[in-house]
């Protein structure tokens, strides 16, 4: 049983991924963003092409990213970057922090 009382038959060989992959929802990745060092620019491009690349497979809902670049290691730039981003976007969904 897996939430929501529902039921899955699990196989001799405990092969239940596929099964269970109707049970959960696939929300769309349109409001998301990424913040990383401007120094880590070159990083930041590869790990979006891999995550395109990714979601391209998987047939994923996915929009590109905001992309915050962070002008020193400073905590306080950290923090000022990203309570600037969210508050202009309130409705982002997800973060990824290049450290």
């Amino acid at each position: 049983m897996i939430g929501n009382k529902q039921t899955i038959e699990l196989s001799k060989q405990a092969d239940f991924d596929r099964a269970i992959t109707s049970l959960f929802g696939c929300p769309k990745l349109d409001k998301w963003c990424v913040f990383f060092p401007k120094k880590f620019k070159k990083e930041a491009d590869t790990l979006m092409k891999e995550i395109q690349n990714c979601v391209k497979d998987f047939k994923y809902p996915c929009q590109p990213p905001k992309q915050v670049e962070i002008d020193n290691d400073s905590a306080e730039t950290w923090k000022s970057a990203i309570r600037s981003t969210l508050a202009s976007n309130p409705d982002t969904g997800c973060a990824i922090f290049l450290i």
